[in-house]
């Protein structure tokens, strides 16, 4: 789910960086304009509410999990994306992989925990 929706966004990031994002000189990659890091953490943060609704009989500790596990998934096609780059990945590459998976961790982390949330608020009891 994770590489799937990085790579979504990422073509979608492609093809709306000069227009949207203003991207100027740089190539397209979330962590070049402020606007694409928000866009990325409010889809992460949906998707994590997503997945973590979906799991049938939650924990929270299932809704964080997920939520890593979803950020993980995500992590492969960041890298590939920021080796393929036309100036390359550079020499601040490991700091650049660190700071993505931080700034889609904690939304994806943010959604979970309120899909569980949400979840909890919605179901009935069985005694009730």
């Amino acid at each position: 789910m994770g590489a799937v929706t990085f790579v979504g966004f990422h073509q979608t990031l492609t093809a709306a960086w000069p227009t949207w994002f203003q991207g100027g000189g740089h190539s397209p990659w979330f962590l070049n304009a402020f606007d694409a890091v928000l866009v990325a953490a409010a889809l992460f943060f949906i998707v994590g509410l997503i997945v973590s609704a979906a799991i049938p009989e939650p924990r929270v500790e299932d809704a964080a999990l997920g939520a890593c596990q979803l950020v993980a998934g995500a992590t492969v096609p960041m890298i590939a994306t920021l080796a393929l780059l036309p100036e390359g990945p550079g020499n601040l590459a490991p700091i650049a992989v660190a700071v993505g998976i931080i700034v889609l961790l904690i939304p994806s982390v943010a959604g979970a925990l309120a899909g569980f949330a949400l979840r909890r608020f919605l179901t009935v009891p069985e005694g009730a």
